[in-house]
């Protein structure tokens, strides 16, 4: 399923110029399993990850602060991770996922 997801971006705090490549992630405050998500996301993160030599972005949205947003993009997991390539959502994915998963998930869209 593909989102249409540029004006959602900037409406949450990412640069509003160029094109922005990255990971949005849903959370809770109160999810144990979103605290184990975000020590992955910030590790990854951390290690500066980039795609055809741009840097990936982390945005963050807590379900509980933005409820109608997390309607709209219909959230019903957390933690959920959307995946964004040139500013459109290409990939969703519900639960923890790894930093090796994120790693591969970005690999595929390398340009040659």
């Amino acid at each position: 399923m593909i989102y249409a997801l540029t004006v959602l971006i900037l409406s949450i705090g990412a640069p509003q110029e160029g094109s922005q490549s990255g990971v949005w992630v849903w959370y809770a405050t109160w999810c144990g399993p979103c605290r184990t998500q975000e020590a992955i996301i910030s590790k990854w993160a951390a290690s500066k990850p980039t795609l055809n030599g741009k840097p990936l972005t982390v945005w963050k949205t807590d379900i509980d602060k933005s409820r109608e947003l997390a309607q709209k993009w219909s959230i019903r997991v957390v933690p959920t991770l959307i995946i964004v390539i040139d500013n459109k959502a290409v990939r969703r994915i519900e639960g923890i996922t790894s930093e090796s998963t994120l790693n591969q998930i970005f690999k595929q869209y390398e340009r040659r």
